[in-house]
C-alpha cells in the first residue's frame, strides 16, 4: 500500500479524533462558542492541508491546471467553428499549444505525461463543462475569455512561441468582447 497514503489515512482519522474530542470537551467544559469555533476550524484546515499534500492533482501547478482548462476550452471552439476554416485553425493550433504546455510543466515536475494524457483529461473538462453548463454558464463564458485571452499571448508570438505568457489577471476589453460573443456561441451550439 502506498506510504503517503497510509500516513495521509492515519492523520486524517488522528485529526477527526482530536475534533471530536475538543468538541466534546468545550461543550462540557462550556468552553466559549469562539474557542469552539477555533479548535474546529484548526483541526479541518490540518485535515485540508494533509489531504492537498497527499494527492497528486493538487500538487499540479497552476499553469498545469489550467492549460488543460484551455485546451478544452479551445477545443469546443474549434469543433463548433467548422464554417470559418481560419477561426478553426486558429483554435486548433491554441488547443495544441495548451495540451503541449500541459505536457511540458508536468515533465518538469518529473510527472511522465503523454499527450494521450492530456487529451483525457482535456476531456473529463469537456465533460465537467456539459455536466454543470446550466447552472455554471457565465463561469464557463469568463473561463473562455481568459483562455482566450491567454491563449492571444501564445498566437501573437507567431508560428512557434518562445516564452509562455503569464495567465491574464485584466483582460483587454476588445479580446474579452471577442471571446464573449465566440463563448455564446459556440457554447450554444456545443451544448445541444
Amino acid at each position: 500500500m502506498n506510504t503517503n497514503f497510509l500516513l495521509s489515512y492515519t492523520a486524517c482519522v488522528c485529526t477527526l479524533k482530536i475534533r471530536n474530542l475538543c468538541s466534546r470537551t468545550a461543550a462540557a467544559t462550556a468552553i466559549p462558542s469562539a474557542a469552539k469555533t477555533a479548535a474546529s476550524t484548526l483541526s479541518t484546515t490540518a485535515l485540508c492541508a494533509m489531504l492537498l499534500v497527499s494527492d497528486g492533482h493538487a500538487q499540479e501547478s497552476r499553469i498545469a491546471t489550467q492549460s488543460v482548462r484551455c485546451a478544452a476550452v479551445f477545443s469546443i471552439l474549434a469543433e463548433t467553428s467548422a464554417d470559418d476554416a481560419l477561426r478553426q485553425k486558429k483554435f486548433l493550433k491554441a488547443e495544441a499549444i495548451f495540451s503541449e504546455l500541459f505536457i511540458i510543466d508536468q515533465r518538469e515536475k518529473k510527472v511522465q505525461v503523454t499527450l494521450e494524457e492530456a487529451h483525457r483529461r482535456r476531456d473529463l473538462i469537456l465533460k465537467e463543462f456539459r455536466d454543470t453548463y446550466a447552472s455554471r454558464r457565465a463561469y464557463i463564458i469568463e473561463e473562455t475569455v481568459l483562455c482566450g485571452a491567454w491563449g492571444e499571448g501564445f498566437l501573437a508570438q507567431g508560428e512557434n512561441y518562445g516564452y509562455v505568457p503569464v495567465i491574464p489577471k485584466v483582460i483587454p476589453q476588445n479580446v474579452r468582447a471577442d471571446y464573449e460573443a465566440t463563448a455564446n456561441a459556440a457554447l450554444n451550439r456545443w451544448i445541444r
